[in-house]
């Protein structure tokens, strides 16, 4: 178990940059105007669900969470289309299933596979399913892909409709925070 569980989970943030103002008004509990809006998309992996205090967890492990949960969505019946990280998110990508998209093995079990086999090849995003993130950018919005894990790279096809994209292998969240917090300042100070 590592200090800080953040550590070990992808962070991947789709930040769509819209205004600067909120998209509610006081009082108000409909959107104006979805151009309005930023968009993140923030996904966790390997977490457990049993161990987070919004899934009735008795100790609070994750504040930040609790925090956007009290402010946005809670689903509580989910189910994911893989059991491994890079289908999994190829499928939140693109909408399509791992037999659809192609996308079956991560990066490192497939360079452990080549071992064996120097004939296997690399599963990656194809070009052809439109992406999340080309849906944003062709609506106007900037994107950018932030991860701290190699199966959801620019070589596993990931930055496929990305302005920018950075990926890290296991850097840990304080690398990564200093980076969001980067991001965040270029959306709100531009």
């Amino acid at each position: 178990m590592r200090k800080n569980t953040v550590a070990c989970l992808i962070v991947y943030v789709l930040a769509a940059v819209g205004c600067k103002s909120c998209a509610r008004g006081p009082g108000s509990s409909t959107i104006r105007d979805a151009k309005d809006l930023n968009v993140v998309v923030l996904l966790l992996d390997t977490l457990r669900a049993d161990h987070l205090p919004f899934y009735g967890y008795i100790t609070d492990t994750e504040p930040f969470l609790n925090t956007l949960v009290d402010k946005g969505v809670l689903f509580e019946r989910t189910l994911s289309s893989a059991g491994a990280t890079a289908p999994s998110v190829a499928s939140i990508m693109t909408s399509f299933y791992p037999v659809q998209h192609g996308v079956i093995t991560g990066f490192l079990i497939t360079h452990h596979m080549q071992k064996d086999n120097p004939e296997i090849e690399l599963n990656k995003l194809p070009s052809g399913p439109t992406t999340m993130a080309e849906a944003f950018k062709a609506g106007g919005y900037k994107t950018y892909l932030l991860s701290d894990n190699i199966n959801i790279s620019d070589e596993m096809g990931f930055a496929q409709g990305f302005d920018k994209n950075k990926t890290f292998n296991d850097k840990g969240s304080d690398k990564v925070n200093r980076i969001l917090y980067g991001i965040w300042v270029t959306i709100y100070v531009s």
